[in-house]
């Protein structure tokens, strides 16, 4: 018998869904019947359209904003999630940030940032997050590394060593976390390209996303970069968000400490 893929009544955490990444994850997770929390830190703006967007699907979803550099932000954070659902099922570890820069003009403070928004807060979300997700019996975790964690770029070096670092942590985070019944996989997209974005010319440029900032690529270089891909396209926030279904259903409840690459084979 076909197993029907469903989230009702499991009640997700999506961090940085203020980002066009994150907010379709957290869209993605509502339409399988999830209630959502959609966590922002400076944008809320775009973090109340998500909202607004999965109220429009009959679905609950909060609000909840923290700095992720803060661990007394983290567990601030966590305790308004249990004060107000009493529980969670699933953490999705999406904030980020990726500031460009080649090794020589990379300055310490922007090592840090990005080590914090990064790596340290999969690290305390994670932490904070167990008491809960221990009590579920589903607890599933989705930590969001990179294609640039497997192949390195040498314009984004703090970057690629934070998604590295994550990579090989989701690892050890499944080997821990085993014993309390939470499943813990991470993804790697390469570049996300928006679902509606469409090219008309090549003057015309498009929005590749890069978890948390955009950079703009033409297109000589997409055709550059789909000749390089196996399967001759490039990603979509569609792609990435079913892979976190995917993920977080009972379908991958033997799967852990997985890191799944979804680059249409550009890292072959």
């Amino acid at each position: 018998m076909e197993e029907k893929i469903s989230l009702e009544n499991k009640v997700v955490l999506v961090t940085g869904a203020s980002g066009f990444i994150g907010s379709a994850i957290a869209q993605r997770l509502a339409e399988f019947g999830a209630d959502v929390f959609v966590h922002y830190k400076n944008s809320k703006e775009t973090a109340v359209k998500t909202l607004q967007i999965i109220h429009k699907m009959e679905r609950r979803a909060y609000l909840i904003n923290a700095d992720l550099s803060s661990e007394n932000d983290i567990q601030a954070m966590f305790k308004q999630i249990e004060q107000t659902t009493g529980k969670l099922d699933i953490l999705i570890n999406n904030a980020g940030i990726q500031p460009s820069s080649y090794v020589k003009k990379l300055k310490e403070e922007d090592w840090d940032e990005v080590m914090d928004i990064n790596l340290k807060s999969t690290y305390l979300c994670t932490k904070y997050a167990v008491k809960l997700l221990s009590k579920s019996n589903c607890g599933c975790i989705v930590n969001m590394a990179s294609t640039c964690g497997v192949k390195p770029y040498v314009t984004f070096l703090s970057y690629c060593a934070s998604k590295a670092s994550i990579i090989e942590m989701t690892k050890g985070f499944a080997k821990n976390l085993g014993r309390y019944g939470i499943r813990v996989n991470s993804i790697s997209p390469g570049y996300v390209k928006p679902k509606d974005v469409i090219i008309e010319d090549e003057n015309e440029s498009w929005f590749l996303a890069m978890i948390g900032k955009t950079k703009v690529l033409n297109v000589k270089d997409e055709t550059e970069l789909i000749n390089l891909t196996p399967l001759h396209r490039v990603a979509t926030t569609e792609d990435v968000s079913n892979a976190v279904i995917f993920l977080c259903s009972r379908l991958s409840k033997g799967i852990t400490g997985v890191n799944l690459l979804i680059n249409g084979g550009y890292t072959l």
